[in-house]
């Protein structure tokens, strides 16, 4: 391709469909008046000569191949990744997540090179929705997006002879983003529910002296809460349950053991 046009900016376009994808090395060559006021000058026998180089990348399914990455659990935290999409029509990188119990945000990266997001505060019982999208113009763009959850685990339950219950948990691995645990239960005939809250996260032990009932099945559930969550947290959206079955068939010495039901736990959510 060449274009002359003497005294005058030059604007050229090339077909990036011809070429194949990968490598290529784009060459401009430019020719300017010397100035020098000579007769060669005057009569346009006298130029200077000057040549650039450099690399050029084709790639004509970068848009196609855009997806999230699987993610990576590093020390700081959840790291959502993205194929870089470092090309000359790059305008930006939205990344936005949400939890499902409404708290959500979004973070623009103008650097086509940063190419992950790390999530510091997810909390174990958490629905977590991470989506990223890389905008080629104001309103073009295409996006990606991945799901997460990870299940409280279970606490262990002993029931005493008196019918009084021993319940122990583990703490959540990220404890600078929990406010406080929350432990509920449900029981059957004759028995007390109950509700605690504990803001001391060092303690993952706790007894119930109220008798648990008879005649169905006994229920406890573990809830991280979040320190962000200011309202009263019976509106998150309550998990599973550790369920002991009907209690009539318990053998209440020791550990009740195999009569757990194995089922997941709990919800949680966080986000600063």
């Amino acid at each position: 391709m060449q274009a002359i046009y003497p005294k005058k900016r030059v604007r050229a376009h090339i077909q990036t469909d011809l070429l194949k994808d990968g490598f290529h090395e784009l060459k401009i060559i430019t020719y300017t008046a010397t100035n020098s006021g000579s007769i060669a000058d005057k009569t346009g026998n006298e130029a200077y000569w000057y040549e650039l180089k450099w690399p050029v990348y084709v790639n004509k399914k970068a848009k196609e191949n855009f997806a999230l990455k699987e993610l990576e659990f590093v020390p700081e935290g959840i790291k959502i990744s993205w194929p870089r999409y470092d090309y000359a029509n790059f305008d930006r990188y939205v990344f936005s997540w949400y939890y499902n119990t409404g708290s959500q945000g979004s973070k623009t990266i103008t650097d086509p090179r940063k190419n992950s997001y790390i999530d510091n505060s997810y909390i174990e019982g958490t629905y977590a929705s991470y989506s990223t999208a890389v905008y080629y113009s104001e309103w073009e763009y295409r996006a990606g997006d991945v799901s997460y959850t990870e299940e409280i685990k279970k606490p262990e339950v002993q029931i005493n002879e008196d019918r009084s219950v021993n319940i122990r948990w583990q703490p959540s691995k990220n404890r600078q983003h929990v406010k406080l645990y929350c432990l509920r239960t449900a029981v059957p005939t004759f028995g007390i529910p109950e509700e605690h809250d504990l803001e001391d996260l060092n303690q993952t032990t706790l007894r119930l002296d109220e008798k648990i009932g008879f005649g169905a099945d006994y229920q406890v559930q573990l809830r991280y809460i979040p320190t962000w969550f200011d309202s009263y947290h019976s509106t998150l959206k309550l998990g599973k349950k550790l369920i002991i079955r009907n209690i009539n068939s318990i053998n209440l010495k020791g550990t009740v053991g195999m009569l757990l039901r194995k089922l997941a736990l709990g919800t949680g959510l966080s986000r600063n």
